[in-house]
């Protein structure tokens, strides 16, 4: 329930349209669609539900996250709230549950995927016998939310950008 990639959903962000709509009306397997960007917007606004207590998948198809949930922000808090704002909040709070697994001991070797899924081919539907190609998702995923591959560490330039500098 923390992500998943919303492209396959027509949940695309204004700035992804593009690229979602090509990668969407490619031939092959879904599994081969990079989907590192997808998913990283996907965490951003579930981080977002899980904030404001609400289901996901009412979130999903009802409010319309972000958009929808600002004026139901405004109302409530007396506080005016912008989408962007919302997401960059779920992405604050994405970097610092991070910043606290990396703590606590987590590597990127962490990130991965259970052994069926990267070895046992899909037996039927539209992506029949194939497995997730995980490193290119991976790849796209860490550039997506700026953090080094290697360690799995926000860069100081996004720790900046979310105000997190005290975590370097």
């Amino acid at each position: 329930m923390r992500s998943y990639s919303n492209w396959e959903f027509g949940e695309v962000p204004d700035e992804m349209f593009e690229e979602a709509r090509d990668t969407k009306d490619r031939d092959g397997p879904l599994l081969d669609r990079r989907e590192g960007r997808g998913t990283a917007h996907s965490e951003n606004i579930r981080s977002i539900t899980d904030s404001l207590e609400t289901c996901k998948t009412v979130a999903r198809q009802g409010l319309g996250l972000p958009k929808n949930v600002v004026g139901i922000l405004t109302a409530v808090t007396g506080r005016t709230w912008s989408a962007e704002e919302l997401v960059k909040i779920g992405e604050r709070k994405v970097n610092l549950e991070r910043l606290f697994n990396l703590r606590e001991g987590l590597t990127p070797s962490d990130d991965t995927l259970p052994w069926r899924v990267l070895h046992e081919p899909l037996p039927d539907g539209a992506s029949k016998g194939s497995v997730v190609n995980l490193e290119p998702m991976l790849k796209e995923y860490y550039e997506a939310r700026g953090w080094d591959r290697k360690t799995g560490y926000p860069s100081a330039e996004k720790l900046r950008e979310l105000n997190l500098e005290p975590f370097q």
